[in-house]
């Protein structure tokens, strides 16, 4: 019953400073909800590496401006290319019950994917030890931070064990998809009606929050999974919608 969070937007192309402008505030978001969120070490390959602070915390601009700039994605041949944007990984350091990391990929402008911006976390599987941060108090006010520090067009939280995305006649997942909690940018929350069934409000910014259920989703609960069924059905008008479902196009000869 493991747990994720992502959050998608279309392409963006944006500068490190732009980018690091966003991750100082999600970073000071997610601080401000739970200490869980409030520190962070580098995604390494031995385990003194993994030690080492990925940022100051509270996190500043100009330190963040010069830890993304070093992230920039590279061709085949080892060469920037500003057009696939930054990737950067971090995890928190904590014990087997509140250890957490992400992986950003952003300020992409690549047109050959759907939605090359990306936040996704690891959450973990929802224990007795954890019921103070993975829960739907706690992991609505994070879906909202994050979807709201990169401007991002959708976001949601889902239990891996919960597979009921819908796809297309090519096997491409539908997009946005729904969860326990999704989370829709103003321009999509105006295109759609969440199900009387499950919870959703509006937010100040415009964007819409829908729960499935205020309770620890479970895949095994008939109840939760007949409402998380009722959320995906109401983005059909978005999934339908040929501006949001772009499809994957070729990359020009010599692309990575």
């Amino acid at each position: 019953m493991s747990y994720s969070l992502f959050a998608f937007w279309k392409p963006r192309p944006e500068s490190a400073d732009a980018c690091a402008r966003q991750l100082v505030l999600m970073f000071a978001h997610l601080a401000s909800i739970h200490p869980v969120f409030a520190r962070w070490r580098r995604q390494a390959e031995t385990e003194k590496d993994a030690q080492v602070p990925f940022c100051t915390m509270p996190p500043y601009f100009e330190e963040l401006r010069h830890v993304i700039a070093d992230k920039v994605q590279n061709d085949d041949a080892g060469q920037p290319w500003p057009e696939l944007g930054y990737s950067f990984s971090a995890w928190n350091e904590l014990d087997e019950f509140h250890g957490l990391f992400f992986h950003a990929k952003v300020g992409a402008a690549d047109m050959t994917l759907p939605e090359p911006n990306s936040i996704f976390f690891q959450l973990g599987n929802p224990r007795p030890e954890n019921q103070d941060f993975l829960n739907a108090s706690i992991l609505t006010q994070m879906l909202i931070a994050v979807s709201e520090s990169w401007n991002a067009d959708w976001g949601v939280v889902e239990p891996w064990a919960y597979d009921r995305k819908l796809k297309d006649a090519k096997g491409h997942l539908l997009r946005p998809w729904g969860g326990w909690l999704t989370y829709l940018s103003p321009a999509y929350a105006r295109e759609i009606s969440p199900p009387p069934s499950a919870r959703s409000e509006r937010l100040p910014s415009g964007a819409l929050l829908i729960k499935a259920t205020d309770e620890q989703f479970s895949a095994n609960n008939p109840t939760h999974i007949v409402v998380a069924d009722a959320v995906q059905a109401c983005l059909k008008p978005l999934q339908s919608n040929p501006e949001i479902q772009v499809r994957i196009l070729p990359r020009p000869n010599g692309a990575p």
